[in-house]
């Protein structure tokens, strides 16, 4: 009865808390499972956590049933993928459900543990909603996909806020919260998380602080937690697999900063530019709410709003001089950027409710906050609206119809499609080799391959007119199934074509690999 009457307290003290918090969720999970696995790094770390699911190999992460030397980040964020598999089965949604219980978790800190160190709740409630109504941070790669960039938010958000408290009241235990979160980054992506290190340097060096964390011994005892819990992960995965620190320093120390991968070469503006897109329409509120926040009479806040600016500063320079950029790169500044905006709402907040208290009246004591939820409801209805309809978009479908295909078959247990071979021609093949795998469990036997390969079976399934075209052109043929682009043939042998001996298979701008004659 105790515990029941103590949560009961708690609701009632703090249930437009919980209704927040709740409003906040929704976003985040709402028919978080309803779209295939993505392309790309979401459908890499979906087969590392299959695989370590089934394998129970908690240190090396696997692609093919082989150490995967391709992704060489460490494996927080692929444990917690195969933990959620456990809880909840092998879905779409467990994939996805660590990225969104991280963002909500954000949220929760912003609310809970920030509003009361700045004894501010409604500047951190605004910067929270900010957050969850910003599409580059709601949405593809990031909270809405099982990558790494939100727990990577979490982490660097929590170290870079627990240094800032440090240097604000001296408590040697931010100190070693500072090292831990730290320490959590980098074991979720990697060298990411020390991006931030030299804002933190500066503004230690501006506050005149430097010196006594340099002479501190806890500064030492906290790096050595940090090399023990980082190194002994890298050191450990080196001793099981042979090779992986030499494939870290080509993947990750010099390769996407110093060349460009993948196509993805964009101009130093690139993030900028994308930031009002990503954080739309809030990024226009920034400017104004940094200039508010270093001149604002609250110190905390002053003081915040400056390691902000320098921290996520430094960042923002960082990735951008870098040679590849893609556009969730951003991520872990949103949190400081939605501050900034929040910082100007919560001013014009200010102005209207000191206006408003001119008259003592229900209705304009009440104004400012209406004029609140006014402002968030079409942004909130507007990312709310976006998952409504889970139907691909144009550029996307043709990369998915194989995979919903599948993920039906997987659904409905089709054993007619055991024994076939899958023809598909593309630059990854992870978001397809997921459903095979999970089919492969059921005992429905499907091979994937490339047109070379085509000889060794003869019942393929196709999803792509430029092999549609060679098997009719080439092969005689029965069709026994189509859906959409989805054909479905029976090979009967080679006609009279000759088919061409020399091939080349292009990459073309968006991924696909297609042949032509010579």
């Amino acid at each position: 009865m105790k515990t029941i009457d103590t949560i009961s307290k708690f609701i009632q003290k703090n249930g437009i808390i919980i209704l927040l918090i709740i409003l906040m969720a929704l976003p985040l999970f709402y028919k978080l499972g309803s779209q295939p696995i993505r392309m790309w790094d979401e459908s890499r770390l979906a087969i590392n956590a299959l695989e370590m699911y089934h394998n129970n190999d908690w240190i090396v992460t696997h692609y093919g049933d082989r150490p995967d030397m391709w992704n060489t980040k460490p494996p927080v964020m692929i444990w917690m993928q195969v933990i959620s598999m456990k809880i909840f089965g092998v879905s779409e949604f467990a994939v996805r459900f660590p990225s969104a219980l991280a963002g909500l978790f954000l949220f929760i800190v912003l609310i809970l543990i920030f509003s009361r160190y700045f004894e501010n709740r409604l500047l951190f409630i605004l910067a929270s909603f900010i957050l969850v109504t910003s599409p580059g941070f709601v949405g593809h790669h990031v909270t809405r996909t099982g990558d790494y960039d939100t727990l990577l938010v979490l982490f660097t958000t929590l170290f870079t806020v627990s240094f800032f408290f440090y240097i604000d009241n001296g408590k040697i235990k931010n100190l070693y919260l500072t090292f831990i979160f730290l320490s959590f980054a980098v074991l979720t992506k990697s060298i990411v998380g020390l991006i931030f290190l030299p804002g933190l340097f500066v503004y230690a060096l501006i506050k005149r602080k430097l010196l006594k964390i340099l002479t501190n011994k806890h500064f030492y005892l906290g790096a050595l937690l940090f090399v023990v819990l980082v190194g002994g992960y890298y050191l450990l995965r080196e001793m099981k697999n042979p090779g992986y620190l030499e494939a870290v320093y080509g993947n990750e120390l010099g390769g996407r900063y110093l060349d460009v991968t993948e196509m993805h070469q964009h101009s130093p503006l690139f993030y900028y530019r994308q930031l009002f897109v990503q954080f739309s329409p809030w990024f226009i509120l920034a400017p104004a709410g940094l200039l508010i926040g270093l001149f604002i009479k609250d110190k905390k806040i002053r003081d915040f709003t400056l390691f902000s600016a320098i921290t996520a500063g430094f960042f923002f320079v960082v990735i951008s001089t870098a040679q590849t950029k893609l556009m969730w790169y951003d991520a872990p500044v949103m949190p400081f950027i939605a501050i900034f905006s929040a910082i100007t709402l919560y001013y014009l907040f200010q102005q209207l409710d000191s206006k408003a208290g001119i008259t003592d009246s229900w209705f304009t004591r009440y104004i400012p906050y209406l004029l609140i939820v006014a402002t968030f409801l079409f942004p909130y209805k507007k990312i709310f609206s976006s998952f409504e309809n889970t139907d691909e978009q144009m550029e996307n479908a043709a990369y998915y119809h194989l995979s919903d295909y599948l993920r039906n078959a997987n659904n409905g247990n089709d054993t007619s499609l055991n024994n076939s071979l899958i023809i598909y021609n593309a630059n990854t093949v992870a978001h397809v080799q997921f459903y095979i795998d999970q089919l492969a469990e059921k005992g429905i036997d499907i091979s994937l391959s490339t047109y070379p390969d085509i000889d060794s079976c003869n019942r393929v399934i196709v999803a792509q007119e430029e092999i549609s075209r060679l098997i009719e052109d080439y092969y005689n043929y029965e069709l026994i199934g189509d859906a959409g682009t989805i054909k479905k043939y029976r090979l009967l042998g080679r006609n009279e074509k000759d088919i061409p001996t020399t091939v080349n298979l292009k990459e073309s701008w968006d991924g696909f690999r297609i042949y032509e004659e010579k």
